[in-house]
């Protein structure tokens, strides 16, 4: 039994499987880690990452090609206006530099911005309506940022001047290209975190953080003007109705947030550590989880409407992974009348949990069933089901509440079928 459970394990890729709200669309091949999107549109889509990956598609996910690179650092953002032009930034080995290309990565032009390896944390290339004048802005340590109004060919590079020292801007959202929002880090002697311009960067507003002492903020999104939400490394969510003049708090039951997305319907997503993610239908006024099948770091989210949207993750020891949703990241077809086609073990939800989750399974045919779970040296913990069962969906409840926290397994086996999941708990 113990070598059948070990070649499962081995066999078991947790980023391989299909979710009922987000699908794993991750390519083949060794990916250490993406750090970074961007969606042009449904089919143009860009990933960067570790060891200076980048990844290209032109069709919705359905194929990636890999892109050459002329970096070999890891590189952490990137952002287009457009199929052709765009501009690509991470942690450079000597200079702060920024790569950009407007044939689509065929070729890359490498722009100095400073002789100190400053790693660039966020880019925002914008473009007020198609053949305007294009601004970019680009975010590094030291509260530096550089800005560029004549498509990126010269870049004039300042700290901002909002009396926020040595912070890191860790994150830019711009509505056009005069209204942002700058978010990052407080300094030493400074609890600047929130920084607002209306001029392009002429001049800038501090807003205050309601944390105290002022959290650490990795993203920051807005809808229109009014309503916006920002997240970092804590376990409470920021959200304003009034353009940031006021900001409430928001506590969730998770400490790491990377990146937040807001639409104009008020829905938005935040993704973090182990996987998480979070959903809001009420501009970030409450918010539920939604399962994304992986334990990785998901570094950001990008949503081009309502139900279609993008996530990539890893790094930090685990696989790249990518996550695509075209139902906002909500499960639809777990239907007790749906006609089932195949035999499939769902991811559990929520996970991580505590102290109970649930188990989603479809059969196809008359079986006897039978679903155990494991914990992390394979030991046997529990029988959740064992009886004949009718082709179907079915759920079935797993109560932790006195085990102790770590990896467990939940394996089932329906006729010759078997297949293994992994969970979390969390205490």
């Amino acid at each position: 039994m113990k070598i059948l459970f070990t070649t499962l394990l081995l066999s078991l890729s947790l980023n391989a499987f299909a979710q009922e709200g987000w699908n794993d669309v991750t390519p083949e091949g060794n990916y250490t880690g993406f750090l970074a999107l961007d969606v042009v549109d449904s089919e143009n889509i860009w990933v960067v990452g570790e060891g200076g990956i980048m990844l290209k598609t032109t069709d919705g996910g359905s194929t990636w090609n890999e892109i050459n690179c002329p970096v070999t650092y890891s590189l952490t953002d990137v952002d287009f206006i457009n199929a052709d032009t765009g501009l690509v930034g991470g942690h450079g080995d000597t200079d702060t530099e920024i790569l950009r290309t407007t044939n689509g990565g065929t070729s890359w032009e490498l722009k100095k911005l400073d002789n100190t390896n400053y790693s660039i944390y966020d880019i925002e290339y914008i473009e007020d309506s198609l053949g305007d004048t294009s601004r970019a802005f680009i975010t590094a340590g030291r509260s530096l940022v550089w800005k560029t109004d004549d498509v990126c060919e010269n870049w004039g590079g300042t700290s901002i001047d909002a009396g926020c020292g040595a912070a890191d801007i860790q994150s830019i959202c711009f509505l056009n290209k005069d209204e942002g929002w700058f978010v990052g880090t407080a300094a030493l002697n400074s609890e600047v975190t929130i920084i607002h311009t209306t001029d392009g960067g002429a001049t800038y507003e501090i807003q205050d953080n309601p944390t105290d002492p002022d959290i650490k903020l990795n993203g920051v999104s807005f809808a229109d003007n009014q309503h916006g939400i920002a997240a970092g490394s804590s376990p409470t969510i920021l959200f304003t109705s009034d353009g940031g003049k006021n900001w409430e708090t928001r506590s969730v039951s998770y400490y790491f947030w990377a990146s937040v997305h807001m639409n104009p319907s008020g829905k938005a997503w935040i993704v973090g550590g182990n996987g998480n993610i979070l959903y809001s239908t009420d501009w970030g006024n409450s918010w539920t989880t939604q399962e994304s099948g992986v334990t990785c770091v998901l570094w950001e989210v990008i949503f081009i409407d309502d139900n279609e949207g993008w996530i990539v993750g890893g790094g930090v020891g685990q696989p790249g992974v990518i996550l695509h949703t075209t139902t906002g990241g909500l499960v639809t077809d777990v239907n007790e009348n749906k006609i089932v086609k195949e035999f499939k073990l769902h991811q559990n939800y929520p996970n991580p949990f505590n102290p109970s989750t649930k188990i989603n399974y479809s059969i196809s045919k008359l079986s006897t069933v039978m679903i155990k779970v494991y914990d992390a040296l394979g030991k046997e913990i529990a029988t959740l089901v064992n009886e004949e069962k009718s082709a179907g969906n079915y759920q079935v409840e797993f109560n932790a509440a006195n085990l102790p926290s770590g990896v467990y397994f939940y394996r089932i086996q329906a006729g010759s079928f078997t297949q293994v999941r992994k969970m979390l708990l969390i205490k």
